[in-house]
């Protein structure tokens, strides 16, 4: 398949790479021929300076969005007026009525959009959803979550938008739906955009608390989920599942298969495109994900 990548930064090269692995045919857009060039020399793909060279190339079936946040919406727009497929990183855009009129405009032309929720092909997170729904842990009592690094300063962006798509959407992903009742404390120190939060909700009866961070000197994905009999941790990005037994304290660490999460979302993409049918990291529940962090930013 032809595919598009607009944006080579961080997460560009990262697209472009397994694309490339897939034995897709790539062509890159970026504006800093650096970029270019690294993709050129390292994945031997087309590349140009202009993203309309993409959007008018009809061989082209699907595009990857890799740019900042604040152009998503902008050039998923273009991208779909052009009747590309669309897989768009998170967040899909900063406004949720944006949000909702790129899902219209992808189906009122019969297209594909995706959004960038990678942790929805994690196997850790797979293992801990099959966890939950089959019973083990008991009733569940809380959910924490850490997303922690030391960041440099961020001019165009907050650390809302930035991180707490993910801790989300993988609630979303393992219990079906979004937090209640959600609050946050949020600071910037060093910028004026806030870079550290402490975000809380509820689902049901079950507490959810999550921390982001731009501040703290470790990186840290984790995730803690209380149950009423048993009690499971995850390094979401290792991909390690410890369970431990609430009344003897016994822990047994779970075998898990490391899943390769970009791969394997670029696949469901082009699956997708092929198969005509919804990607697993839907756009709806994209949107619905930025409405909620948009509702948080107002309190």
């Amino acid at each position: 398949m032809n595919v598009g990548v607009i944006g080579a930064g961080y997460w560009g090269k990262k697209h472009a790479d397994e694309y490339t692995q897939t034995g897709a045919s790539v062509t890159v857009s970026d504006l800093i021929d650096s970029n270019l060039k690294e993709c050129k020399e390292r994945f031997n793909c087309k590349t140009t300076r202009d993203y309309n060279d993409i959007l008018s190339d009809d061989n082209i079936k699907g595009v990857s969005i890799c740019t900042p946040n604040k152009t998503h919406y902008d050039i998923c727009k273009e991208c779909l007026h052009a009747g590309k497929n669309v897989l768009v990183e998170k967040p899909m855009t900063l406004d949720y009525d944006k949000a909702r009129e790129l899902i219209e405009i992808a189906k009122s032309r019969g297209l594909v959009l995706a959004v960038g929720h990678l942790y929805r092909f994690n196997n850790a997170v797979r293992k801990v959803k099959e966890l939950v729904d089959g019973g083990e842990l008991g009733d569940i009592l809380a959910v924490k979550m850490s997303w922690t690094y030391l960041e440099p300063i961020f001019k165009d962006r907050d650390i809302l938008f930035d991180l707490a798509i993910h801790p989300l959407d993988i609630l979303h992903f393992i219990f079906g739906r979004l937090p209640d009742n959600m609050s946050a404390l949020a600071r910037g120190f060093r910028q004026e955009n806030e870079e550290i939060a402490f975000v809380n909700g509820t689902l049901g009866s079950t507490v959810v608390h999550f921390d982001l961070s731009w501040l703290t000197p470790e990186k840290a994905r984790d995730m803690l989920i209380v149950g009423s009999n048993k009690t499971v941790f995850v390094k979401l990005v290792m991909q390690k599942v410890k369970l431990r037994d609430n009344n003897t304290l016994e822990d047994r660490e779970i075998e898990i298969s490391e899943s390769n999460t970009i791969r394997e979302e670029l696949e469901d993409f082009m699956g997708c495109i092929e198969d005509k049918r919804e990607p697993i990291a839907r756009a709806d529940i994209g949107a619905d994900v930025v409405r909620a962090v948009q509702n948080i930013r107002k309190l």
